[in-house]
């Protein structure tokens, strides 16, 4: 009987250790948060160490970021950067989102300017009215993920514009996980009320958090331009 007894509580303590490692999870989740990374990238936004400090802190505890809410961003600039057309939105806790598109001025091979960018094969030809893009980046980064795709497409001044293709769908997360991630060509090209339009988009989870969110990227092709937009 005692042996039994001893038995049973060997078997009472290894439940609870095991039960104890289990309850550790959403906390060692946690830890795989690239916080570098993140600050790294906030840091480069024009975001103090400080505040950057304080969003990672907010993504540990599983807190919504200012810039997924109805927060106005407290700034927006929109800069040239060498080919890529480049706008920083900062929010008032702190948190930024960056979105990109890359758009080479001049007739030649582009090489890449943006700090948030590698190495890429975008080129643009033109002639008598028209310009094509081939291979842009198109490109949404923030604390948490990076979404983004190439696109193939051109503006024609007298005519109607149209986007030729989308590939090379892009999905990078740094506090969570993606799923779900689709890209395609829902208007292919532009008509007399709307414009040509491609999506990519994905299921953000953050580690820290019991929710997901759809979020997403459009490429919008018309009226002689192109520009992005994001929910």
């Amino acid at each position: 009987m005692r042996y039994s007894k001893a038995f049973a509580s060997a078997v009472i303590v290894a439940t609870l250790i095991a039960v104890g490692s289990t309850a550790s999870g959403p906390a060692e989740a946690t830890q795989r948060i690239d916080s570098a990374r993140i600050s790294g990238y906030l840091n480069d936004a024009g975001v103090s160490h400080k505040d950057a400090n304080k969003v990672i802190d907010k993504i540990r505890h599983g807190e919504q970021l200012d810039f997924e809410t109805d927060q106005k961003p407290v700034s927006v600039e929109t800069e040239r950067k060498g080919d890529w057309e480049v706008t920083t939105e900062i929010y008032p806790d702190g948190s930024a989102e960056t979105t990109e598109i890359e758009k080479p001025l001049e007739i030649t091979s582009a090489t890449s300017i943006s700090a948030h960018a590698g190495p890429t094969n975008c080129k643009v030809k033109g002639g008598s009215g028209y310009r094509s893009y081939t291979n842009c980046h198109v490109r949404r980064t923030n604390p948490l993920y990076n979404l983004g795709f190439k696109a193939s497409y051109t503006i024609v001044q007298s005519g109607k514009d149209y986007i030729g293709g989308v590939h090379g769908l892009e999905t990078k997360y740094y506090a969570g996980t993606c799923s779900k991630s689709k890209l395609n060509t829902t208007r292919k090209r532009e008509t007399a009320s709307a414009k040509a339009t491609a999506k990519a988009s994905t299921v953000y989870k953050t580690y820290a958090s019991s929710s997901s969110r759809n979020v997403w990227l459009k490429l919008w092709v018309g009226k002689n331009k192109a520009t992005i937009t994001k929910n």
